[in-house]
């Protein structure tokens, strides 16, 4: 019912942040429904629906120009009905890389999947963003709704980022950790592609934990089964088997922890590391580990950090984990909060 979710949208749009929201229609509407659809927003949305822009708009809006709006997506091709299309605000565009096109207005907006970014030249698509927004989302073929690390995106000016949140992870954690930086806006400053900052030596020392969480421990399952295979093209079937992680629950349990923290870092190339503690056995309560480790950020406004405890046995078990942007860290002794797979805080 799109009254209803528009009702919904109405209530809860601003009560976290008073930044704009971007409605994406994915429209397959006939002519008539699109005129029904059209009423819907202007009525149910009310003053929080932005005019359209002027055709002669230079420059799009700030987002703290945009406070309290909300503002549709969509294509000419997909909303043709005139009083659906005219309410669109942003409107969809190709961009496949090479220069930009000559003339094209501020409001156009291209989307990329993860496999077509791949495609495009870094620097082609950081310059192209510097000017228009784009967005990118997960390939079709993970069709277990794994993710792809929004890393890379971020630094070469992507603004709108997509992630399968069905199935949280490291990426996820990632991306929630990205906006943690202002109070959780939804808004941050797109990562510049020139280092704007000196490079950063960084040492790092894990001292202990407390009250670590049991392991729940997990079979990864790396393979899927597509009854018609012949649907899908042998590359994408392969790319699919290596995406898709599936995770079955043994019946093994284990009440006792043999700890070991992992520590990853991303964002440029030059900037990837993952280093690793030697493992604690038997000790989930207060583990004491003191080890040290020295870390060399090129660009530090573009890395990521994550802390994770593991537990170690015939393999290992994630238990919990820590993300937070390189260039937010501070000197100093830190007790750091953990957030469990789902993202959610140990108390």
């Amino acid at each position: 019912d799109v009254e209803r979710t528009l009702h919904v949208i109405r209530e809860c749009a601003f009560v976290v942040s008073p930044y704009p929201i971007i409605l994406s229609l994915e429209n397959h509407c006939s002519a008539e429904q699109q005129a029904v659809l059209a009423e819907q927003f202007v009525r149910v949305l009310g003053p929080l629906l932005l005019p359209p822009f002027p055709p002669d708009l230079a420059v799009l809006p700030s987002p703290d120009a945009l406070r309290f709006r909300i503002l549709l997506k969509g294509s000419d091709k997909t909303c043709p009905e005139p009083s659906l299309n005219r309410l669109l605000h942003l409107r969809g565009a190709k961009y496949s890389g090479g220069p930009i096109p000559p003339h094209r207005p501020p409001y156009h907006m291209t989307s990329l999947s993860e496999i077509e970014v791949a495609k495009v030249n870094v620097m082609e698509l950081a310059g192209y963003n510097d000017h228009y927004l784009s967005r990118t989302y997960p390939a079709g073929v993970r069709v277990g709704s794994s993710n792809y690390s929004p890393v890379r995106v971020w630094n070469a000016g992507c603004q709108m980022v997509a992630l399968n949140f069905q199935c949280p992870g490291p990426y996820t954690h990632c991306n929630t950790a990205r906006f943690w930086e202002n109070g959780n806006s939804g808004y941050i400053l797109r990562t510049p592609f020139a280092p704007p900052v000196p490079p950063l030596a960084l040492d790092v020392t894990v001292f202990s934990a407390r009250q670590l969480p049991k392991p729940e421990i997990f079979e990864t399952l790396n393979t899927i089964t597509i009854e018609k295979v012949s649907k899908m093209s042998r590359i994408a079937y392969n790319h699919a088997n290596k995406l898709v992680q599936k995770h079955v629950k043994c019946k093994e349990t284990t009440s006792v922890v043999n700890p070991f923290v992992t520590i990853t870092t991303t964002g440029f190339e030059e900037d990837c590391y993952q280093v690793k503690t030697a493992v604690v056995q038997s000790n989930g309560l207060t583990p004491e580990w003191h080890e040290s480790f020295k870390f060399h950020f090129n660009r530090p406004y573009a890395a990521m950090m994550t802390l994770q405890v593991n537990h170690k046995e015939k393999s290992s078990v994630p238990l919990c984990h820590y993300c937070i942007p390189v260039h937010c860290i501070r000197a100093g002794y830190r007790t750091l909060p953990l957030y469990n797979e789902g993202n959610v805080i140990i108390p």
